[in-house]
């Protein structure tokens, strides 16, 4: 039977809730009444679906001989910090809480750290201290182009059939953003989309952990800028990751301390960054470049 549609995505990236609401309200399809949640607030249950929208996950479909509309689920810079304070918790239901200093040897693997673990920190066993995944992140915002999800999204943008759609991570985080997208798929895969419930997409909404802290770092930083105090003690090691990688790419010849205990408050920060010893200020061989020239300490680092 010939497919309305196709919905490709990475792994996290709302692709089975999508497909279940377009399952759901597109007239063309038989009706669904039940709701698609696990207990851990992905769309992951087992329910009887039409078939006729299918689902594909970006690194294995080549659309090859591919006829019906593509709706591919992008990924932006932009939007990596809140996926990665929760996406490993959710992706497969793996449930991976990166805030405890314990983990298995299969959630080592899932989050790609046992080598670098191995080579940059000396670390074999399952204890990862707090210092060393904050360091982690710190070092992926620092050089955003190894992100999996960019490279990932370019690679699958590259061979997108000429009847595709594109639609942003981001669409799924807001109400209206989300109606937008339904309907800009609905008149590229003539769904017919009708009676929709939009009470279903605020059951998916209230899932999503940390939305009402989606904003919380750029409220971080823009403290730090305009001299504003902020309590940090809430803050988890992505955030505490990605402010680091800020402070140390808007600040010329510093690092972030390497210790478990973060900064207090965004006073601290300011006073910090006040009174950081000249004579500690040296080139940060984390920075890929610098002033827009090829960092030779990052490169040299990166032969080792």
């Amino acid at each position: 039977m010939k497919k309305l549609c196709k919905v490709t995505f990475q792994g996290g990236c709302h692709g089975n809730f999508l497909r279940y609401f377009l399952d759901r309200f597109s007239s063309l399809t038989p009706p669904i009444t039940e709701l698609p949640f696990t207990d851990n607030g992905t769309s992951h249950v087992d329910i009887k679906y039409s078939n006729l929208i299918e689902l594909t996950k970006a690194g294995f479909d080549r659309f090859e001989d591919n006829i019906e509309p593509v709706i591919f689920i992008t990924v932006e810079q932009e939007n990596i910090v809140f996926l990665e304070r929760w996406i490993n918790n959710r992706v497969d239901d793996h449930k991976i809480d990166l805030n405890k200093d314990w983990f298995n040897d299969q959630q080592i693997e899932l989050l790609q750290w046992r080598e670098k673990l191995k080579n940059m920190y000396n670390i074999t066993g399952n204890i990862v201290p707090r210092s060393v995944k904050r360091d982690l992140y710190k070092m992926g915002y620092l050089d955003p182009l190894t992100s999996g999800y960019l490279k990932l999204d370019k690679q699958t943008k590259k061979i997108l059939p000429e009847n595709s759609l594109c639609v942003s991570v981001s669409d799924f985080w807001d109400k209206n953003q989300f109606q937008n997208m339904v309907w800009r798929i609905d008149a590229k895969t003539n769904l017919q989309i009708k009676n929709v419930d939009w009470s279903v997409y605020d059951e998916f909404y209230k899932r999503l952990e940390f939305i009402d802290t989606r904003h919380r770092v750029q409220q971080v930083i823009e403290c730090i800028n305009n001299d504003k105090d902020m309590d940090l003690g809430e803050l988890d090691v992505v955030e505490e990751g990605f402010i680091s990688a800020y402070l140390e790419e808007h600040n010329d010849f510093i690092q972030v301390p390497f210790c478990n205990n973060f900064f207090a408050n965004t006073k601290e920060i300011s006073q910090w960054l006040k009174i950081y010893p000249q004579h500690y200020k040296a080139m940060n061989p984390n920075l890929p470049k610098f002033n827009g020239i090829l960092n030779p300490f990052h490169l040299w680092n990166l032969k080792k």
